[in-house]
């Protein structure tokens, strides 16, 4: 054989190999204990993605052509991340009945499920565990990272599943009957970046300071890159904080006296903590006003997307509600669960801590396994 044929051989041999791997995939979703486990809509979902990948080595195997290594190159990453993505999701599966993943898992369901209901948006309502939280686009299944910090993580699952609303968020009008997908539309064309600044957006939009307080207070980093490189997945850490403060200012913009600027104590305190944070911080760290000016812009664009779609009563408008609640936990009293959310709880929750560290006092543990009791509780009730 000539070099040339030789070299032909390899790539095809290569190409049926990694097309063999998808299709042990596939007998592996195919396994009763393994379908049962992640339940008929989810092994459906992973089943057609790796489908789709077993087609496309077919076509580049076809009479029409010879594969190429730049395409074989391709077709074998995108292969990967189907493999990747299945099995993580499979090993999240089986994991979920360990009992404390099962308990953290449970918790994070509560809200999913209380989002679910909310948005209407259609996805599966379990929560598996991984090392880092995510949804898998392939199946719509949101992860919780594990092990976290417990229930102030919590709010961290509505960004997330933000990803799903601004893949799938459907508007109808009702009398041309024309449809529209608003975040869709939005982010066409957009730098992932900005995927990821609209999933913040919407988790201040549905669940409030709860997920202000985690994002600034757990993961972001006051030293890190104000904004990111090009071809980084997400917003620097300062150009999130920028944008979640501002939403939380939309948030508390309201036509209501007793609701309007009820979220300006917590605003004006984060911003303190993070400008004295920043204090001996790199020049690259810090926002300028003319990159915040355009964080707010786009956080605007989305924020009017939500409020003029379908979403619009899905808005979190029961902080008094939560603020009470804080208030009686301090004080010493039971608080009233009666009608509460899981968004109130865990806004109650984070409000008592957040005053606890301002008066110099630890979170007493007994706070802690009140807000656990209450979501497990709110999720049962639901779902009864």
């Amino acid at each position: 054989m000539t070099v040339e044929a030789v070299n032909r051989r390899i790539l095809r041999e290569r190409a049926l190999l990694e097309q063999a791997r998808l299709r042990d995939l596939s007998s592996l979703l195919g396994e009763a204990m393994v379908a049962k486990r992640l339940g008929p809509g989810v092994t459906t979902a992973l089943l057609q993605l790796v489908h789709q990948q077993d087609a496309a080595f077919s076509t580049l195997l076809g009479d029409d052509g010879e594969p190429t290594w730049t395409g074989l190159r391709e077709r074998i990453r995108t292969g990967d991340r189907v493999l990747s993505e299945c099995l993580a999701v499979v090993a999240g599966a089986f994991a979920r009945p360990i009992p404390p993943i099962e308990a953290a898992c449970a918790e994070a369901e509560a809200l999913t499920t209380e989002l679910y209901a909310l948005t209407r948006i259609a996805a599966d309502h379990s929560v598996i565990p991984a090392d880092a939280e995510c949804v898998s686009p392939a199946s719509s299944v949101v992860r919780r990272r594990f092990p976290d910090h417990g229930i102030w993580d919590i709010p961290l699952i509505a960004h997330e599943f933000g990803h799903l609303v601004a893949r799938d968020l459907l508007d109808v009008d009702p009398v041309s009957g024309d449809t529209s997908r608003p975040l869709a539309e939005l982010l066409a064309g957009r730098k992932r970046q900005m995927a990821e600044l609209a999933s913040d957006v919407f988790a201040v939009y549905v669940l409030g300071p709860a997920y202000v307080l985690t994002l600034v207070l757990h993961r972001m980093d006051p030293t890190a890159r104000a904004i990111s490189y090009d071809d980084a997945t997400h917003p620097g850490d300062a150009s999130r904080v920028s944008a979640v403060l501002h939403a939380l200012e939309l948030l508390g913009a309201s036509d209501i006296p007793i609701r309007r600027g009820q979220y300006d104590f917590l605003i004006t305190e984060l911003t303190k903590w993070w400008m004295e944070a920043q204090k001996t911080a790199p020049s690259e760290a810090r926002l300028d006003d003319m990159a915040a000016a355009r964080v707010h812009a786009d956080a605007q664009k989305v924020w009017v997307r939500l409020a003029s779609s379908r979403l619009a009563e899905s808005q979190y408008l029961s902080f008094p509600r939560a603020r009470t609640m804080a208030d009686d936990l301090r004080n010493g009293r039971t608080a009233s669960c009666a009608g509460a959310s899981c968004r109130d709880v865990l806004n109650a929750a984070w409000l008592v801590r957040f005053r606890s560290w301002r008066d110099g006092i630890d979170t007493p543990d007994r706070f802690v396994a009140w807000a656990r009791t209450q979501l497990i509780e709110i999720k049962e009730c639901g779902t009864t």
